[in-house]
């Protein structure tokens, strides 16, 4: 009898340290994707410190004047020392600059430097990738998450296939695979590619693409759930000042997404140069 009167508690017990803070029927949605993102108190713990109003980050500068969960606007070239990581097809990891990217200043949207990917004119075989990656951390207790991961972006690319200037993945904490998606561009437009551990789950076009050799405004805008046999991963995607665009991914990829900078380069292509500036992250 004893056994059975503690059946109910364990239950309750179980049931808090599940859903936390947040009722697990919660409903929140993703805001309007033409909305400004308001930023939060919560973010990773690398991140928060690259936030508005750290040390890190002067007042005066881009990021100091801007309240963001994650700021980044490669002032400091010692950047990847406390927020990003490289990632990159020559073998290069920890922190620092990939071989293959470095700090340019003769065009930013936020002076003095921008982050710049490089890679070389590639043979039918070759394959190169020059990517900074960060990861995020969700508001703590919160069963459904609404993020905003935006970004200034130059692309000068020549021939070749569709090169992968940005990627949003994460581990699905019940099937323990990786899902995600790519912004793809190329001569000919760009496109968001779905992905399961790499291997992509479908290519869907997009009616604006970032205009070659030109700054543009990425936004990108997550719907994301603890419970990820639940509703699927809601995507919009605004280029510049199109029309947002919206897709879903299914299983879900959790709510503590990497977030993916840089370019990743299947050949045969031409030489490229992929810029970044003014990256920003909120969760919320």
């Amino acid at each position: 009898m004893r056994a059975q009167a503690l059946l109910p508690l364990a239950a309750l017990v179980w049931l808090a340290l599940v859903c936390g803070s947040t009722a697990c029927g919660s409903t929140s949605k993703p805001p309007p994707a033409n909305t400004t993102p308001s930023g939060s108190d919560a973010g990773a713990d690398a991140m928060a410190e690259s936030g508005a109003g750290s040390p890190l980050h002067a007042p005066g500068t881009w990021c100091g004047d801007h309240p963001h969960d994650l700021c980044e606007d490669f002032d400091d070239p010692a950047f990847t020392a406390r927020t990003w990581s490289i990632s990159d097809s020559l073998g290069t990891s920890g922190n620092g600059l990939p071989p293959r990217g470095a700090l340019q200043t003769e065009s930013v949207t936020s002076a003095p430097n921008a982050f710049a990917s490089k890679t070389p004119a590639l043979a039918a075989t070759g394959f190169e990738t020059v990517q900074i990656r960060g990861a995020s951390k969700p508001p703590d207790g919160e069963q459904h998450v609404d993020a905003d991961f935006a970004f200034d972006v130059r692309v000068q690319i020549g021939a070749g296939a569709r090169i992968e200037i940005a990627r949003v993945e994460g581990v699905n904490p019940i099937t323990f695979r990786n899902f995600g998606f790519a912004l793809l561009v190329s001569t000919s437009g760009a496109s968001i590619e779905l992905k399961q551990d790499n291997s992509p789950l479908g290519v869907q076009p997009l009616a604006r693409a970032p205009a070659a050799g030109v700054w543009t405004r990425v936004a990108i805008r997550l719907g994301m759930n603890v419970v990820v046999t639940g509703p699927p991963t809601s995507i919009t995607v605004q280029i510049g000042d199109g029309a947002p665009e919206s897709f879903s991914l299914a299983p879900g990829m959790g709510v503590r997404p990497f977030l993916y900078l840089g370019a990743k380069v299947t050949g045969p292509a031409d030489a490229a140069e992929i810029d970044y500036d003014n990256v920003t992250y909120d969760a919320r």
